[in-house]
Formats: structure tokens, C-alpha cells, sequence
């Protein structure tokens, strides 16, 4: 069980900041975020946790930034992800194996990977199969992998730095009293911004994707809510189709939140819209947090398109085939909003994917819907 271990650092005057959280596996959009931000040793570096799983280099990604952590200016804080992988992995209760063995079919299927079976390939091993195999798995995996699970569990949940407070999901009321305590409170604060307090200090979480925060459009940027002084970064890398990986830019450790900047990095193509598009506003936005749907009646299998009703609004859409997907035996959608930004014939846009919907495009961190042609740039 990882306890809450808070560090302060003293950083000079006119020192940038950077903070990245929820890299989830993706070594090489944090190795291009960290060059758009042109990162160097006279910044600080805050890597807010979640380096692993829910991407398909889990075990690289991790040993990346164990070598960052090497520097004296780069400091890397635990995530909910992280710990609870640690504890999967370091736990030989039966629950947590049955747990294990489920996981990492589940990411394996959906991810391509895991840091679990990341360790099994690089002992030339199979993939576990049953409760079993994963048991006896793990035994070999926490002899191989032991550098990697110590650095994970020593790691620090609360960095401060002046004006700026960093923290993977969030602050519980009285967080101050609680060093040494359980470290979830602070790990798995799911929705902050709306059920956290307000702050002194700048508050910098990640966690909770900030698509959840908006609800007229699919936005990926960061979010400043200046009434609770809380600045949200996740956005969304590995999780959502559209997300990208975002780096803070901070300054100045005792400057303020709108001296704050940012920049980002997705990995879509970019692309030339041809044709023009007006805007249309979004009727609905479909996210993980209320996603029940039911298919309407007369559906043909195999068109690409479903129509839907979303059991919370009533409301009847439109959404392609693949965004579904049942869990718990309820039919769910994949986070789905029908906004369609204005475009102008010649601009360049991010190309997500295209289908029957047309094509998902982002432009500025922001999806939408385009039915325009597109051209390579």
C-alpha cells in the first residue's frame, strides 16, 4: 500500500516548469511533447503521474522516464494507474491474481499490451492464459522487473514548488495532515474540479480526462478553473481517441496561473480542409461517465452507422458502428459528440479518423465532425 510522501522543492526565480501526467504507455508523445516545449536542464521537469499501462509501451515508457528521473531537475510523481499495477503485480492474494489475469487480457485486447506481459516478452515468456499461469508468471516477473516495481514504489505523491501544488488527481480537504496516510485520496480523486474545494496555492492535477470538464465540444487542452486556482492536464492520451499528451509551461514557481501556458501533442496527420464548413453546435455529448444507450429497432448490421437512443436525454443519434460496447451487460457508447466546428476551405486540421460519419478532425485541441474533403499537407 503506497502512503502519501510529500516533497518541496526550492526552485530559483525565472526557472520554467513543465508538467506532464497520464502518459499511459506512450513514451513517444512524451519524447515529442517535451521537444515542442524545447525541455532542457535549466527547466524543471514534474512527471504527474500514470506512466504506464492503457498504451502499448508500458515497460519502455517506464524505463524512460526512470532515466529521466536520474537528473536532479526532473521529479516524478505516482498515479492511481501506477500503484494499482504495483499492487496487482506485488499482491499473491488470490483476488488480486484472479484481478491480474483479467487485466491484462483486457489490455492486451484493447491496448496491445501491458507492463505485465512487457516483462513476460522480455523473458521470453508466453502470455499467461489462466489464474494459474499468472500466478506463476508473477513470481518471474518480480524477480525481473524488480529496479522498475521499487522505483514505482518509492515514489512521491504530492510536489510542491512555490505558488504551484502538483498531485495526480487531486487534494482532499485537510491534505496538509495527512502524510503518511493512504495514498488514494490523492491518487483516485475522480471529477476534481467539481467536487474539490478551492485553493491558495495553484493546484495542478491530471486523472480525470478534461473532455469530462466540457460538454458543448470534444476539447483536449487544459483546463483553468481560476475560481478553485485548479489547472486540469489530462488530456486524454490513451484513453480517448482524440486525446493528446499535454505539457504544462509554467514560468515561474512563484509567479501565477495566467503566466501559464501550454502546448501539446497528439500524433494525428495533419491535413488540408478543401471544402468549407459551417459551424453547427453539438445536441449531445456522449461521455464514459453516462454512456448507457440502447440500439433502436430495424438495425442492419455492418452499414458503419447505428441509431441510438441515449437512456439518460431521450435523445436519438446517429454514431458509428465500433463506438459500442457492452460492459457490466449494459450496451455503452464511446465518448461521442456530434459538434461540427467551422472550417475554412484551406486550413490545416489534425485527421482522427474517417468513416461513415465522415472524417473526426481537431483543430486547436478541439474535435469535430467534418464532411468536407481533406488533402495531405
Amino acid at each position: 500500500m503506497l502512503t502519501i510522501k510529500r516533497v518541496s522543492l526550492d526552485i530559483p526565480r525565472g526557472r520554467r516548469i513543465l508538467a506532464v501526467s497520464d502518459i499511459h504507455g506512450h513514451v513517444h508523445f512524451l519524447k515529442k511533447v517535451l521537444e515542442k516545449a524545447g525541455f532542457c536542464e535549466d527547466d524543471e521537469l514534474i512527471i504527474d503521474g500514470d506512466i504506464i499501462e492503457k498504451g502499448p509501451y508500458s515497460l519502455e515508457t517506464l524505463r524512460y522516464v526512470m532515466e529521466l528521473d536520474k537528473k536532479p531537475n526532473v521529479h516524478v510523481i505516482s498515479g492511481n494507474v501506477d500503484s494499482w499495477q504495483l499492487e496487482l503485480i506485488g499482491s499473491r492474494e488470490p483476488e488480486r491474481t484472479r484481478a491480474l489475469a483479467e487485466f491484462i487480457r483486457t489490455a492486451k485486447k484493447r491496448w496491445g499490451g501491458s507492463l505485465f506481459l512487457d516483462f513476460c516478452e522480455e523473458m521470453g515468456m508466453g502470455h499467461p492464459q489462466t489464474e494459474a499461469e499468472t500466478a506463476a508468471a508473477r513470481e518471474k516477473v518480480i524477480a525481473h522487473g524488480q529496479a522498475e516495481l521499487k522505483f514505482l514504489s518509492e515514489l512521491p505523491s504530492i510536489v510542491e514548488a512555490g505558488n504551484f501544488i502538483f498531485v495526480h488527481s487531486g487534494l482532499p480537504e485537510r491534505w496538509e495532515e495527512m502524510d503518511g496516510q493512504e495514498a488514494t485520496p490523492v491518487l483516485k480523486f475522480d471529477d476534481f474540479r467539481n467536487r474539490g474545494g478551492s485553493f491558495d496555492r495553484c493546484v495542478v492535477a491530471g486523472h480525470w480526462p478534461v473532455c469530462l470538464y466540457r460538454h458543448e465540444v470534444a476539447e483536449f487542452n487544459p483546463f483553468f478553473d481560476r475560481n478553485k486556482n485548479i489547472i486540469s492536464i489530462d488530456g486524454g492520451c490513451g484513453l480517448k481517441r482524440d486525446g493528446q499528451l499535454n505539457c504544462l509551461i509554467i514560468p515561474d514557481a512563484e509567479g501565477t496561473m495566467e503566466e501559464v501556458s501550454w502546448t501539446s501533442y497528439g500524433g494525428f496527420p495533419e491535413m488540408t480542409a478543401v471544402d468549407s464548413q459551417q459551424e453547427r453546435k453539438a445536441r449531445i455529448s456522449v461521455q464514459y461517465t453516462d454512456n448507457r444507450v440502447e440500439l433502436l429497432p430495424g438495425q442492419s448490421p455492418g452499414t458503419g452507422l447505428v441509431r441510438l437512443r441515449h437512456l439518460t436525454t431521450d435523445t436519438v443519434l446517429d454514431v458509428p458502428e465500433d463506438y459500442l460496447y457492452e460492459r457490466d451487460g449494459t450496451l455503452r457508447c464511446d465518448d461521442f459528440c456530434d459538434y461540427h466546428m467551422e472550417v475554412k476551405a484551406g486550413e490545416r486540421v489534425e485527421l482522427v479518423e474517417t468513416g461513415a460519419m465522415g472524417s473526426l478532425i481537431k483543430k486547436n485541441g478541439v474535435s469535430s465532425w467534418y464532411h468536407g474533403r481533406l488533402e495531405p499537407v
